[in-house]
């Protein structure tokens, strides 16, 4: 049964929620932890969807072996046997990328050739409602990050990357554009220049909560020592502009955390309490925070 729901449903993180109706079809997906909050959002969105009778059709609503790539098959049983060379020969051979299952490699090893990337940026829409966002995000992180990396190989600076973000907003919606900015901002200022000053500026400018950059940043600093006095304030307003009252519980205690080393009272307080009444909403417990944040 592992296995099935492995090449039938994409379980590409632990632990996997799929959310199927009484036909089979998958209506949502979403991977790694949830707190409660988090979580009954996720149904309650599901709920909805299925209401309306929107399912993910990209995806096989029963499982025949038979459907999908062998090369595949053996990736999700085994996490081997995907390569780039594999990748674009079966691009060179797929005929017709929006047929069932026909994108489940590329989701599965979260990375694509040139002509699968181009096919699915100039038609992301339509991607989307086959696989959802959830799976298809990371396909499209890897394909900017990939183009990010080769255009600015000679000619990194700012002018330049403002010249890569124009150049792409227009394939995606204002929403996804969002996230996807956040990915090339980590990427750009984070992996390239080294600059955690002007990542946490643009991140400001362009405020998303997306996957775990806010907190995975807070760590990373913490442990090289990197909040100078600039960098804490500048952290604490990008925790103004994106923990709110539903973000979840580990935000919100990071974002209190910050607050403390700042020593921002205000701002400390303002968090701790949004913490609370969350934990308490959810009936959760919650350690005390301290300058270490959510772990």
């Amino acid at each position: 049964m592992g296995d099935t729901l492995k090449v039938q449903h994409i379980l590409n993180g632990f632990p996997t929620f799929l959310v199927l109706n009484s036909d089979g079809k998958l209506i949502s997906s979403s991977s790694g932890y949830k707190d409660p909050g988090n979580l009954l959002a996720l149904f309650t969105d599901a709920r909805q969807k299925a209401a309306q009778h929107k399912f993910l059709s990209g995806f096989s609503a029963q499982y025949d072996e038979k459907k999908y790539p062998s090369f595949y098959v053996e990736f999700c049983k085994t996490r081997k046997g995907i390569t780039p060379g594999i990748l674009a020969t079966y691009s060179d051979t797929l005929k017709n990328f929006k047929a069932e299952n026909a994108l489940l490699p590329y989701l599965v090893s979260r990375s694509a050739d040139e002509k699968a990337i181009e096919t699915i940026f100039s038609d992301y829409s339509s991607f989307l409602s086959l696989y959802g966002a959830e799976v298809l995000q990371p396909v499209i992180d890897y394909g900017l990050n990939q183009r990010l990396a080769k255009a600015l190989k000679t000619n990194l600076n700012d002018t330049a990357f403002e010249d890569f973000l124009a150049g792409r907003k227009k394939y995606f919606s204002d929403k996804t554009w969002k996230i996807c900015l956040q990915t090339l901002g980590n990427k750009y200022f984070l992996s390239m220049k080294k600059d955690t000053v002007g990542f946490l500026k643009f991140s400001i400018k362009n405020p998303v909560l997306y996957q775990y950059h806010f907190n995975a940043l807070y760590s990373t600093l913490l442990v090289k020592n990197g909040f100078t006095p600039e960098v804490v304030k500048l952290f604490c307003k990008w925790a103004d502009a994106i923990v709110t009252d539903d973000s979840g519980l580990e935000f919100m205690k990071t974002a209190a955390a910050v607050n403390k080393i700042a020593q921002d009272e205000t701002g400390y307080n303002r968090f701790v309490t949004m913490a609370a009444a969350y934990a308490s909403k959810y009936k959760m417990k919650i350690e005390p925070i301290n300058e270490t944040g959510s772990k």
